[in-house]
């Protein structure tokens, strides 16, 4: 069996590749396109695994569902509001080129452009759209816009997987892959924390105050309206992750 960790931007992907490329080694590699709207079919995936019998464990940002035969999945689900000051702390740092005045922006500022511009869909319903076959619609990843059949995709991929992360739960994720996948690991993944853009211990409701703080309540709704989706598929996931009943 072989594993496929699909890297959602910003949902602890650094810290499942780190451990990954840990326990396998030699035998973990990764694929990343030229931009973020360079997503890759599911049949990619398949070809690209059938050309290195070597891996065993494979990481990409841009690589998408289904699953290719004789494997297994890695993803983390978070938050999508919580997320999108995570998204951009990270682009804010990087000076990203896709978001050019992100560093004269305040998190409101920006927030208020994104949900306007097509990369601001990294920001709107963009795990949806991650986990179902929406990015390969017209005008593709950037022009792309979740509907009601994509989260029943999403939802019913992830309820065929044996398991599923998310960010505000890491170590309870992390041992819950552990338990599910241990037949095919050749060592217990470890619980690293990498590419973390704040080090406070606030809680998940905390950090969501924070947001509606810092943008009011308007710009807030118009967020959480562009995550509507992200939102129902996360709260399916985190209740039964966080109370242990995940499978």
């Amino acid at each position: 069996m072989r594993f496929v960790h699909y890297h959602i931007f910003k949902n602890a992907g650094s810290s499942v590749t780190r451990a990954l490329q840990e326990v396998f080694g030699d035998a973990w590699s990764s694929w990343e396109g030229l931009s973020p709207a360079d997503a890759k079919p599911a049949a990619w995936v398949s070809e690209f695994l059938d050309s290195r019998p070597d891996v065993k464990a494979f990481c990409t940002h841009h690589g998408r569902p289904p699953l290719p035969a004789d494997c297994v999945p890695i993803a983390f689900l978070r938050n999508p509001i919580e997320r999108s000051h995570s998204v951009y702390r990270f682009l804010r740092l990087t000076n990203n080129p896709d978001h050019p005045h992100i560093t004269n922006q305040s998190f409101a500022e920006w927030i208020d452009w994104a949900l306007e511009t097509p990369y601001g869909v990294v920001i709107r319903d963009y795990q949806t759209l991650h986990l179902s076959k929406a990015s390969f619609g017209p005008g593709g990843v950037l022009q792309a816009r979740a509907t009601a059949a994509d989260l029943d995709e999403a939802r019913t991929l992830i309820a065929e997987w044996p398991a599923i992360g998310i960010v505000a739960d890491f170590e309870a994720s992390i041992a819950n892959f552990n338990e599910r996948y241990r037949e095919w690991l050749p060592a217990p993944l470890p619980s690293y924390r990498e590419n973390v853009t704040r080090s406070d211990s606030s809680s998940e409701e905390e950090r969501i105050e924070e947001v509606r703080r810092q943008l009011g309540s308007h710009l807030f709704e118009r967020l959480v309206e562009a995550n509507r989706f992200d939102l129902l598929l996360y709260q399916d996931i985190a209740a039964k992750v966080s109370s242990r009943t995940y499978r």
